[in-house]
């Protein structure tokens, strides 16, 4: 690859004037020649995206697989949570739990199609369309359902997110240069490198904004019917991958109405047309959110916390800065991540800061509006949400995901202008902003788990289960703990399960003794507080704790205690 792009400079890095109806420009701007970059910037953006295609492959099964992951591919496979739960007091070891984590092998054993995948969306958790699931269904029927199967799909979003970023910054900035140097700030992105490895829809959200965004800014230039229609394809797909696109699409209609594409032609007509069609498409899924408990249920918890004006800045930037600085949470001897992450959290603000500055002042008035109002209106809608209404939706960064694109676009036109100029240090913090995002990524790719899965240590705890002689797993508490546990267990470890729903409403009947006959075994592990029937062996029962950033460390507890 980096002879190809380095092979390619007089039609990459080279900057003839460019159409002015691409790029949104002003005559004047337009018409302005560059001189071609340095050949030590072509080869470090293609080392760059040469790293960041590397680091959504390399060590993609290391991290643990998560309570959501694991949720998400029993819906993918076609299960619900609900037939585990209650099919639990039945399921005597972790073989028989781990079932529920492959398609079954022959054919005419009651193979799950997409259909059951739909469905179990649809009942459990509405608030995750089916098209990256169905996807994934149909992926795990050629590939299988290893940890690395299942989120080999999102890494190839991922790749192909560097396709489609390249499209939408030409399409903005009508230069190569930009469009370049923003596909290696996204490849790079610790951000995106961690969502290329979790098994869940995010990249191909990513890929549906920049493609969609991509398509209203060239519909809205030409005016054609064909790219409207495809615009209008690309919304409903966009809302069958999240449901978020939603305010993605909100955001494309501010850009419009700023830049007064409304007042040309029939863009106005064009544009709602497209959005009664896409919203048409999306409405028998509207209407099974709308009558599902599980979006209640799924988004209780985030919907339930109350935040201040200042905590949603500061969840806001701290989700930011992991576009560019990530590096986790550790200690080194009497030295906590602490003090680096809050560096890493102003060097990110003062140079995201800048550069939006920087694009707001470029003539580029189209481009900088499209970046600085229209993609980050998601992000707006949701803090204000935050603040008026209470909720932590801030919080979850991946929410966040068309924000951080677009500072993705800023830094790169950004860095295009300084580096061209050679201004000052411009080159070194170039240099700079890249080895610290690939330090992240290495940190990242060496860690067993990370922020984006609540710090989840599950195999570290299974191995300790999986050492002792005769284990026994009780559990009586949501049915999420256990089957994390049970995904890393021995296939002969022995459990004793009365599951509780996360998801669904099933009820079980009366608990059963979960600890009759239990004296045969040299160690029995309680996953969290028992409440059933029956007497605790003494000396012989340790409790696995449940309970998220505990405060307290302990070898059992499924969770890092950071706090």
């Amino acid at each position: 690859m980096i002879d190809e792009i380095v092979a390619a400079e007089p039609a990459i890095f080279s900057t003839p004037a460019e159409s002015v109806q691409t790029a949104g420009l002003s005559a004047g701007s337009a018409s302005k020649r560059r001189a071609s970059a340095s050949p030590w910037l072509r080869y470090v953006i293609a080392l760059a995206i040469v790293a960041g295609i590397f680091f959504r492959c390399y060590h993609i099964d290391r991290k643990t697989y998560w309570e959501d992951e694991l949720l998400g591919t029993i819906h993918a496979l076609g299960y619900t949570e609900a037939e585990i739960v209650a099919a639990s007091p039945r399921l005597r070891d972790a073989g028989a739990v781990q079932t529920y984590f492959r398609l079954p092998a022959t054919p005419g054993t009651g193979t799950l199609g997409v259909a059951s995948t739909v469905r179990s969306l649809a009942l459990e958790d509405p608030q995750h369309p089916p098209l990256f699931y169905v996807l994934s269904h149909l992926w795990a029927g050629v590939f299988g359902s290893s940890v690395a199967a299942m989120r080999a799909l999102p890494a190839l979003f991922g790749v192909v997110a560097l396709v489609a970023m390249y499209g939408l910054a030409f399409e903005l900035f009508a230069s190569r240069p930009i469009a370049w140097l923003s596909v290696a700030l996204l490849a790079i992105s610790p951000f995106q490198v961690l969502y290329s490895q979790e098994a869940r829809e995010y990249t191909l959200w990513s890929v549906m904004i920049l493609v969609s965004s991509t398509l209203v800014l060239r519909a809205a230039r030409t005016g054609a019917a064909r790219d409207w229609l495809a615009y209008a394809a690309s919304l409903i797909l966009s809302l069958y991958v999240f449901p978020l696109s939603a305010l993605v699409i909100c955001g494309h209609a501010v850009y419009l109405v700023v830049c007064g594409a409304f007042g040309k032609g029939r863009s106005a007509l064009w544009f709602l047309g497209a959005c009664a069609l896409a919203t048409l498409a999306f409405a028998p899924w509207i209407r099974i959110m709308l009558a599902s408990g599980g979006l209640g249920r799924g988004m209780n918890g985030i919907l339930a916390t109350k935040m201040g004006l200042a905590a949603v800045l500061f969840a806001c930037v701290r989700d930011l800065k992991s576009g560019l600085f990530d590096f986790g949470f550790f200690t080194v001897g009497p030295f906590h991540s602490s003090a680096i992450n809050a560096l890493s959290i102003a060097v990110a603000v003062a140079l995201l800061g800048y550069a939006g500055y920087a694009l707001a002042r470029s003539g580029r008035s189209k481009a900088a509006t499209f970046v600085l109002l229209g993609l980050t209106f998601p992000a707006l809608a949701l803090a204000a949400h935050d603040v008026v209404f209470g909720g932590d939706l801030v919080g979850q960064a991946r929410y966040l995901m068309p924000a951080l694109l677009a500072a993705v676009l800023a830094l790169a036109n950004l860095f295009d202008d300084k580096l061209r100029a050679a201004r000052g240090l411009w080159p070194a913090t170039f240099v700079c902003v890249l080895l610290g995002a690939v330090a992240s990524c290495v940190i990242s790719a060496e860690a067993r788990t990370w922020w984006n899965k609540d710090y989840e240590r599950t195999p570290q705890v299974a191995a300790i289960v999986n050492a002792a002689q005769r284990p026994l797993v009780v559990s009586d508490q949501a049915s999420s703990r256990a089957l994390a546990l049970s995904f890393y267990l021995r296939p002969d470890v022995a459990l004793r399960l009365h599951l509780r729903c996360v998801q669904c409403t099933a009820e079980l009947s009366a608990e059963p003794d979960l600890l009759a006959q239990s004296g045969r075994f040299s160690d029995i592990f309680l996953v969290g507080p028992y409440g059933g029937p029956g007497t605790l062996p003494p000396d012989q029962f340790r409790v696995i704790g449940i309970g998220t950033f505990p405060s307290e460390p302990n070898p059992l507890n499924m969770f890092l205690s950071i706090r």
